[in-house]
């Protein structure tokens, strides 16, 4: 999954870093994501770092395979 980019095709929650804390956020419809890691190895959470309009952000590994459209290069 690394590097492949995704248009979702559902609303999807993602976790940011806001003042040292995790939160939860909305990623709308349609809205295009690269994935910038492979999914985590150390815990079995199975999240993965993702840019949401050049904001990092974590999501689940499922949630961008099943709600995500991969985008390629034609």
């Amino acid at each position: 999954m690394l590097g492949k980019q995704f248009q979702l095709r559902t609303l999807t929650i993602a976790l940011d870093i806001v003042n040292g804390q995790s939160v939860a956020v909305t990623i709308p419809f349609e809205a295009v994501i690269r994935v910038t890691s492979e999914p985590s190895t150390t815990s079995d959470d199975g999240m993965l770092n993702v840019l949401w309009e050049d904001r990092p952000v974590r999501m689940f590994a499922v949630d961008v395979s099943r709600r995500g459209t991969e985008i390629t290069d034609a």
